[in-house]
């Protein structure tokens, strides 16, 4: 019988890498962004679907939470692991994460992330950085297969290191390369040494940094409640602009959609519910049809916005949550990694980790802010103030793929 090998698989996410890619696109040669553009559509359908669903399935078990995750972190992390999986493992991935909506075969996903990571790998202005890092920790003297290093490197952009995971200081060494990729960010991912029978350990970095298209005043910036729950509110720092945004108010399904933006093509789009403690029934019934046609039927309104100040980080396990969505082959011992390596080899553990603060200048790490419609009136500007718990998204305006999506809960 086989022995089956451990592959530890971790993502560490500071947010709104989505940002720059856009950006990119503006500033790359046609033909590169051609290419771009097709790999963002290739890929939106898969990370906007996944991104709902595991909303879903993570609101459920952490009812009482704030909420920051990634979903293009995620898909482009397990999309390595797809890279290497065979067999049902490979089905069961390509399938779960939605990729058969949009492409016919896993190596479409892969070349669509080989254009992606590529124009990913270099963008930076004055308003905006970032970067997304993979590397892959290897046991030493562990066989991979030379095809699997190949792509892993041109498709994923990904590093790929030696080591002896019986040694006490590994899992420090890779908490050191984790918080120099995410500006001291995450200092501390691994808490505790690496099992003994570790081969392989998966690791992905994503860190941004973001200002406003229009900044608001540290002046106009003042404490006001914020209603968590019935009975319940506490005072925290609310930043104020005035100013045309677009914005939609949905009668039916009841519910306020504002877009916020960078200064980029991306887009913070804010749902609130028009019930005030209402976002978990809301949350239960809105598709992502729901949310496009919302975004789709915005018009430019004369608002006075309050935006919570805020900084907050999540953590998950997602072994848990991804076989609570149906991937489960990648965790058994029957798991098919055999485009990875000959040796058997399963997932044991996987975590995902994101940070994000708002503030008057704009965003660093990810993005999210909400308003709710108090009044109109001819002589008075509407007002929107996001003082109870409301959903964000980070979406690309062309392609429309979320890259990152949460919920603020409490202070």
């Amino acid at each position: 019988m086989k022995r089956v090998h451990f592959l530890f698989l971790s993502f560490v996410v500071l947010c709104l890498i989505a940002i720059v890619v856009i950006a990119f696109i503006v500033s790359k040669p046609p033909s590169s962004s051609s290419n771009l553009l097709y790999a963002l559509n290739a890929l939106s359908p898969a990370v906007n679907k996944f991104a709902l669903n595991f909303y879903r399935t993570v609101a459920d078990s952490q009812m009482e939470q704030n909420l920051i995750y990634s979903p293009l972190s995620l898909s482009t992390a397990f999309a390595m692991l797809l890279l290497g999986a065979r067999g049902e493992t490979q089905k069961q991935l390509f399938d779960r994460l939605s990729y058969n909506e949009s492409l016919k075969r896993a190596k479409d996903v892969h070349k669509a992330f080989d254009i992606l990571l590529d124009a990913i790998d270099s963008s930076s202005e004055s308003n905006y950085s970032m970067f997304i890092a993979n590397r892959l920790f290897i046991q030493v003297h562990f066989e991979i297969k030379p095809s699997f290093k190949k792509y892993i490197k041109k498709s994923f952009k990904t590093s790929i290191e030696s080591v002896d995971f019986a040694t006490k200081n590994i899992a420090q060494r890779i908490n050191e390369w984790v918080a120099f990729k995410t500006q001291k960010k995450i200092e501390n991912l691994f808490k505790e040494p690496f099992e003994a029978e570790t081969k392989f350990v998966v690791v992905n970095a994503i860190y941004f940094h973001a200002k406003w298209l229009n900044a608001f005043d540290k002046d106009n910036t003042y404490d006001e409640p914020f209603y968590s729950e019935p009975g319940q509110a506490i005072n925290v720092p609310f930043m104020h602009y005035t100013g045309e945004f677009k914005f939609f108010n949905d009668t039916e399904k009841k519910f306020s959609l504002i877009e916020i933006k960078y200064a980029t093509n991306v887009s913070l789009f804010v749902i609130l519910p028009n019930v005030r403690y209402d976002l978990h029934t809301l949350m239960s019934n809105l598709t992502l049809e729901d949310i496009e046609y919302a975004i789709n039927a915005t018009e430019n309104r004369q608002m006075r916005l309050a935006l919570p100040k805020f900084k907050f980080e999540s953590e998950y396990d997602l072994k848990k949550t991804m076989e609570k969505m149906g991937v489960t082959s990648i965790f058994e011992k029957s798991a098919d990694f055999t485009g990875l390596s000959p040796s058997s080899l399963a997932v044991t553990k996987a975590i995902h980790k994101a940070v994000i603060e708002v503030n008057e200048e704009g965003t660093e790490a990810a993005g999210s802010t909400g308003f709710v419609l108090e009044g109109r009136s001819n002589r008075i500007t509407p007002s929107f103030q996001a003082n109870h718990p409301f959903l964000f998204i980070i979406r690309n305006i062309e392609t429309k793929m979320i890259y990152f999506m949460g919920r603020v809960k409490h202070f």
